[in-house]
C-alpha cells in the first residue's frame, strides 16, 4: 500500500488521504485476516482511501492501479493466490464503473497491440463490483512491509508501464 500511496503521491501530491489495508465484498461483518486469508470469507484484500478529486481523478487513481498490478490475473497478485487476491475494482457509484469499464478497454486494446507486455495472460480480468462495508485490517497487517521489510521481494507490485510514455509514443 506504501507502493500506491508513494507513487501515486509522486504524480498527485496529496491526492489521497486517509489510505488504510482491509477487505470489502464478503459475505459477513467484521473478518479476521486468519479468516480472510483462507479465502473462506469471499473478502478481497483492498487498499481504501479518500481522493481529493481537485487534485486528481478517479480515472487517474484508476489507471495508475492497472499500471501497476497484472490485471490479467484471476485470483492472484504476484506470489498470493486465492480469492482475496481477485483483481478488483469496487465503485461506488454508475458513473466510477463506466470509468473502469473504459480504462479496462484501453489496457485490453495497448496489451492486444503488444503496446504493453509482460503480463501472466493476454486478456484484462479486472472485475468491477458495487462497494460494500469495508473493515480495517488488523493493526498487526497496516503497514506490512514497513514493519517486515524482509518480505518485499515477495512483494508483486511495480510499475509495469506509464501512461504517460504510453500517450507520448501515442501521440509522437
Amino acid at each position: 500500500m506504501q507502493f500506491l500511496l508513494k507513487n501515486f503521491q509522486d504524480q498527485f501530491p496529496d491526492s489521497i488521504s486517509e489510505l488504510e489495508v482491509g477487505f470489502m465484498g464478503g459475505d459477513m461483518a467484521d473478518p479476521e485476516y486468519a479468516e480472510v486469508k483462507k479465502g473462506k470469507t469471499n473478502h478481497v484484500e483492498v487498499a481504501h482511501g479518500l481522493l481529493d478529486t481537485s487534485k486528481a481523478s478517479f480515472e487517474d487513481l484508476v489507471r495508475f492501479c492497472h499500471s501497476i498490478i497484472d490485471p490479467t490475473t484471476h485470483n492472484q497478485q504476484g506470489i498470493d493466490h486465492g480469492t482475496q487476491y481477485a483483481t478488483v475494482i469496487f465503485v461506488y457509484t454508475p458513473e466510477q464503473a463506466a470509468t473502469v469499464t473504459t480504462v479496462i478497454a484501453d489496457v485490453q486494446a495497448l496489451i492486444d497491440a503488444g503496446t504493453i507486455t509482460g503480463y501472466s495472460t493476454p486478456n484484462v480480468a479486472t472485475q468491477i463490483r458495487l462497494a460494500r462495508p469495508f473493515y480495517p485490517a488488523h493493526e498487526g497487517h497496516m503497514r506490512y512491509f514497513e514493519k517486515h521489510p524482509e518480505d518485499m521481494g515477495e512483494c508483486s507490485h511495480r510499475i509495469f508501464f506509464k501512461w504517460s510514455d504510453i500517450n507520448v509514443a501515442a501521440s509522437g
